[in-house]
């Protein structure tokens, strides 16, 4: 699998790079909202302001724009939550969309809540900055019964 760990070995480079999803304000507007890059930038003498004209400071973030992360959006998730009508996310979408902007500090369990309805969605879960064989993320049946919940796939890439 080619990754940045991977490309470090095999080129001796980006030591300060960082793999994140950019979270891009929308596909015209570049401006990032990740978290992940705020405060971790490279403080540079020939670039003292960002491309909106605000300044840099001391703790630069990565990449164009100097930005402040929203507040609910700081803390990587740890602990149970729930997917599906009346949980802590609506959709399986919701929960990939919250993981891959705030990470994790823990291991994560997200239970499917069992219903008479059917979850038709197709999701892809992007690579979760903090997870790792002990901050693992585990999607079961809130039952703990799979076949209480139906269409449930997914699949992961990174």
């Amino acid at each position: 699998m080619i990754n940045l760990a991977a490309l470090r070995a095999a080129s001796g480079k980006d030591a300060n790079s960082r793999s994140v999803f950019p979270h891009f304000t929308s596909n015209t507007d570049l401006h990032t909202l990740a978290p992940w890059l705020d405060g971790v930038g490279t403080v540079l003498a020939a670039v003292t302001d960002d491309i909106d004209g605000e300044a840099r400071g001391a703790s630069p973030d990565i990449g164009a724009d100097q930005f402040v992360p929203a507040a609910g959006t700081t803390t990587p998730l740890a602990g149970t939550y729930t997917i599906g009508s009346g949980g802590t996310y609506p959709s399986f979408s919701a929960a990939a969309a919250d993981l891959t902007l705030k990470g994790v500090s823990g291991a994560v369990t997200l239970n499917v809540l069992t219903s008479a309805t059917a979850y038709f969605e197709q999701v892809t879960f992007l690579e979760v900055p903090g997870a790792s064989s002990t901050n693992t993320i585990t999607i079961q049946s809130q039952s703990g019964n799979a076949a209480d919940v139906q269409s449930v796939l997914c699949r992961q890439r990174g």
